[in-house]
């Protein structure tokens, strides 16, 4: 079973190694849970320590619409892998909204949507203390 946790503010997050295909770079990166995320996107932070540079990104360009507006985002295929708490790895091949370097999205999390969520069955008991 993979288990997230939750912040001081009640955030559901998870972690996740992410990596480029063919690439020996990898990050850990920490995901905000987000049930209503149809894709998931890497937040310009987490972009830069797996040594992307947005600008001379190929990929699918394409308008991502969220709670804070309309964005133009590139999507690139990335591996993730989730850790289980019994040590069982979970490996994924799936494409990402890469996010530009933006002044108002700076502290944006990076957010696992329902391209990965729905995979998986969640179980989601902040009172509990329980992301599963």
């Amino acid at each position: 079973m993979i288990a997230g946790w939750f912040d001081e503010y009640g955030h559901p997050l998870i972690k996740a190694i992410l990596s480029l295909p063919g690439s020996d770079t990898q990050t850990e990166v920490t995901f905000l849970v987000d049930t209503g995320a149809f894709a998931s996107c890497l937040s310009p932070s987490d972009s830069r320590d797996l040594g992307l540079d947005y600008g001379a990104l190929p990929g699918i360009r394409s308008e991502t619409v969220g709670i804070g507006g309309t964005t133009e985002t590139i999507s690139i295929p990335v591996n993730a892998m989730f850790s289980e708490d019994n040590g069982t790895r979970r490996f994924y091949r799936f494409l990402i909204d890469v996010l530009p370097e933006a002044s108002e999205r700076r502290e944006m999390p990076s957010l696992l949507g329902q391209d990965i969520l729905a995979h998986w069955r969640l179980t989601h008991s902040p009172s509990e203390g329980l992301l599963q």
